[in-house]
């Protein structure tokens, strides 16, 4: 890794961004010392110490006050910034179908717990209710067979349930969908913007705060850890969250009013507002010299 930011900086780059969790203090040290200056897209905050020009961490729960910072530096927090596809800037629905009928489900790219299984025996305890279901499973998902075997039970309950693998188009299903269940990872940003209403299911450590902000936010209503949600619970608040028309709205609301589509303009603001700054900087020293 380090070859590549020194390689960005013999190239004489303004910026390098780094994303993911296997960076450390000292590999932000070293790229400032190159001369490049540093984003950091971090939701951790769990470093021993900070040394970038900008952090950006697009989470609901999203606390400045969490980072211990080296130096001076603009802290980009919260949805506001959210980094959405592009794919799905400009295809939110400005209305929602006043009754349920479809639902989406989708937890990750493998969801290697079996968290879909039980939805769909959720699922298939709801008699009252006939849903059109589209259970996008992620290509490397272990349970494939048996996921197909549940949502043939849920079909003998009155649900049209239809598994895929993967789709090329998350936007449309999410347009598509009047209600959905998912995991608490990025996803929750995706449906924020477009509106759709949600059931949050937690299946990693790092989602759990995420759930609780979703929430208190009133975006989406968090069902807590999969593993200790017994089916019948889940399907009560399927059932609960089909039922009020009210309680979806305001999730619609609040999620689009969070998520509203222009946070990379935002953060490409924020980098060029300091590039600019510093050029000026350079050019009254040279003037004044």
């Amino acid at each position: 890794m380090e070859s590549s930011w020194l390689d960005c900086s013999r190239r004489n780059a303004d910026w390098i961004v780094l994303d993911g969790y296997g960076f450390h203090a000292q590999d932000q040290r070293e790229i400032r010392n190159t001369g490049s200056k540093l984003l950091v897209i971090d939701d951790m905050a769990n470093l021993e110490r900070y040394d970038a020009n900008i952090i950006l961490n697009q989470n609901f729960h999203a606390n400045p006050a969490n980072y211990r910072l080296t130096g001076e530096t603009e802290m980009l927090m919260g949805p506001k910034f959210a980094l959405l596809r592009q794919e799905f800037i400009g295809r939110r629905p400005q209305e929602r179908n006043p009754e349920v009928h479809r639902l989406l489900i989708t937890l990750g790219g493998s969801d290697p717990e079996g968290a879909g299984l039980m939805v769909l025996e959720a699922l298939a305890k709801i008699d009252d209710i006939q849903l059109e279901v589209l259970l996008i499973a992620g290509s490397s998902n272990p349970h494939l067979d048996r996921l197909e075997a549940s949502s043939k039970f849920a079909r003998t309950r009155g649900h049209a349930v239809n598994v895929q693998h993967y789709t090329d188009d998350m936007p449309g299903a999410m347009a598509w969908a009047d209600i959905a269940v998912i995991a608490a990872g990025s996803t929750s940003l995706e449906i924020a913007y477009m509106g759709l209403p949600a059931l949050v299911l937690t299946l990693a450590d790092n989602q759990a705060p995420i759930a609780e902000a979703l929430q208190t936010l009133g975006v989406a209503d968090s069902l807590g850890w999969y593993n200790k949600i017994p089916a019948d619970s889940i399907a009560t608040s399927l059932h609960n969250l089909a039922k009020s028309t009210p309680h979806r709205k305001t999730m619609m609301t609040q999620g689009q009013a969070l998520v509203d589509g222009f946070g990379a303009k935002r953060v490409v603001a924020a980098i060029l507002k300091q590039y600019h700054q510093e050029r000026d900087i350079g050019a009254n020293n040279e003037n004044a010299g």
